[in-house]
Parts: structure tokens; sequence; C-alpha cells
């Protein structure tokens, strides 16, 4: 029998749907009886009649077992609950509410759907054109056309533009060629004041935090509240786009390059005694482009500010994360670095995106 990989993903989630069910109906064969709580485990931080876990005993036909059982808000003063136990193996028990009935099957069938779920959208391990194969001998299961592609590559596209389209892409291959070599405003990134108070308060809650904890002076919806603010603050401060709350945000104008040297903060590096120039070149602020990833095509829209560059010069090696605000410097830059070539400077350009790539993206985009 062969299947695609809609088919066997589908196949996968029914098959734990059974599982569920074969379970379940297992306790087609069962009764239920009355078990005494002879010990129970009762949370530090709760109140005296909340259990979590409780150790009981019941007795069937004479004899008598032992069960622990999980009871959400049971009360353990009664000392009694209803238990429902196998016929056929009567140590074999669970609590008779619907907690421990369906808890356990609907964890299992989300873990199952989750596991699955990732296995078969990521296409980095199951390709749209993978077949499965499942036979009576071993090898029980085999894939067919399982190719793995490269979700690093930028591909472009070989299609017929309109007349807009078509017009819009001559002038950007215009102005790629055209872009002038002049000073070209670029910014490095600085601290944020406002997002170092931040971090300045947050050291203090994270201390506060833990000792609490430690000392028992959280319940649990506090220990859940607060801990989740701790985890939360960090990553905001680093990757928000609000540039109020930002842990970087750009310096603006703190760098500039032109055809005599590179201007950073005041200082002056003369291009004639720059020796050498390695530059990592990635794309401009606001660069949209559909980028290729394991689950499909996503519009991702660049921040410009992953351009490095590391020069030596009179000796020593300065290294350099920059940021450009447009397609106009994206352009003025690489030819500014071709026109240092010329000048006899050793430079070394590694471009992320082809040029082709870029307007083909700003294309589509734009139009």
């Amino acid at each position: 029998m062969e299947l695609n990989r809609r088919q066997t993903y589908l196949s996968i989630l029914a098959a734990g749907i059974v599982i569920c069910l074969l379970y379940q109906s297992i306790w087609i064969f069962s009764r239920t009886t009355t078990a005494e709580i002879y010990s129970v485990y009762i949370p530090k931080s709760g109140s005296n009649t909340k259990a979590s876990w409780m150790n009981a005993s019941y007795t069937i036909n004479y004899d008598k077992y032992y069960g622990s059982y999980l009871i959400d808000g049971f009360d353990v003063n009664k000392r009694f609950f209803k238990i429902r136990y196998l016929i056929f193996n009567p140590n074999i028990s669970r609590s008779d509410n619907f907690v421990s009935s369906w808890g356990v099957v609907i964890v299992f069938f989300i873990i199952w759907t989750i596991i699955t779920s990732i296995v078969f959208i990521r296409k980095d391990i199951v390709s749209d054109g993978a077949v499965f194969i499942f036979q009576k001998h071993s090898p029980f299961i085999r894939i067919r056309n399982n190719v793995i592609e490269d979700y690093d590559e930028h591909d472009i596209e070989n299609q017929q533009l309109d007349e807009t389209q078509h017009a819009l892409k001559l002038k950007l291959q215009s102005e790629a060629i055209a872009a002038p070599a002049g000073n070209i405003k670029a910014s490095v990134y600085k601290y944020n004041p406002n997002a170092i108070g931040i971090i300045i308060v947050y050291v203090f809650f994270f201390f506060w935090f833990w000792i609490s904890v430690l000392t028992l002076s959280f319940s649990y919806p506090q220990i859940f509240i607060f801990g989740a603010i701790m985890i939360f603050v960090p990553p905001y401060v680093k990757y928000t786009r609000n540039q109020a709350f930002k842990m970087e945000i750009p310096d603006e104008g703190s760098l500039v390059f032109s055809p005599n040297g590179i201007w950073y903060k005041g200082n002056m590096f003369e291009l004639e005694a720059i020796e050498s120039v390695v530059v990592y070149l990635e794309s401009f602020r606001g660069f949209e482009y559909r980028d290729r990833v394991t689950t499909g095509n996503i519009k991702t829209i660049s921040n410009g500010d992953n351009n490095k560059i590391s020069f030596r010069y009179k000796g020593e090696v300065s290294d350099l994360i920059f940021i450009l605000n447009n397609a106009r410097d994206y352009w003025a830059f690489k030819n500014m670095m071709t026109n240092w070539a010329q000048r006899g400077i050793n430079v070394y350009l590694q471009k992320v995106f082809e040029d082709d790539f870029i307007i083909q993206e700003m294309v589509h985009f734009q139009v």
C-alpha cells in the first residue's frame, strides 16, 4: 500500500484516535466500588482540605488492593471516594471522574498530534513528494522520493512579467548600476537608556521572585503570573520592534562610508591607510522577500542590521555591524566597494542575496 505525505499524516492521526479508543474500550469491562483513603499528600502551599495525591485501599471479593489516585479538589475529610477497576484485573483501577477517565487519553493524543505535526509539517524531514510504502515483509515501511531541498537558497524566478512589472524591473536595474558612490550614512546599534532602566528593575525583580519562591511566599497562581513576567521581559527588550523599549537602537548617522574612507563617531579612517576590507552584505532596512522555510514560503521583512564590515587600518582590525537605511544606500555601498577595489584596496565582498533576487522581490512587493 502506498500513501502520499498528506494521506500518511492523516492516517497517523487516525491511528492515535484508534489507540485512544481501544484504551477506553478496555474500561467497558469494569465496575465501580468505594475506596478508603489511608494517606494523602497535601501541598505545603495548599489548604488542609485539598489533596494532590492520595493512597487508598479497596476490597474486591474479599481481596484487598491498593492504589494511588489524583483527584482534583477532592475533600479528603470524607475518607471515601468511588473508583473504577477492571473486572479481569482488579489491581488496575482509577478514580471514577472525568479527569482520571479522559485526562490521560487527551494528553496522549495532544502529544501524539504535536510530534506527528512537527515531523510532517517541516519539509526538511518529510518532503512534499515523499511516498510511504507499507508492506508485509521487512522493512515494513519505506519512504520513496523523500528529497530534502536546501532551504537556504533564494530562487530567482523565470516568469513572464506584465508591462508594469517589466518597467519597474528596468528602473531598479538602472538604479542599481547608477547608484552614486558618494557619502553613505549608515548606523550602528547603541544601548537604549529606557531598556537599561528596565533591566535594572528586572534584576531586583529576579532576586525577589526566587527568594519568594524558596520561602514559599507565593501561591501557585502567583508563581505562574510572576514567572511568566520573569521569562517574558528579557526576550521582549531583545526582540521587540518598539524602539522605546528595545535594548539596542540605531545610532543614526554615526557611521559614514565615503570615497575617502570611513567616518565612525568622529574618527576618520583614511582610505589610503586601509589595508584590507572584508564585508558581509545582507540587505537594507525594510527589504521584503519570500523566504523559503521548512513549512513553505513566508514573507520576511529585513531590519537591514545584519551587515558586517571588518577592516585593517594601520595594522589594527576593526569590526562593525551596521544598518543600511534603504535600497539606494545598498546599491551605493556595493558600488563603493567596487570603487575601493579599483583604487587598490583589497576588498572581499560576500553577499547574502543576488542582485537579481533583490530586484525580483522588490518588483513582486512594490507592484
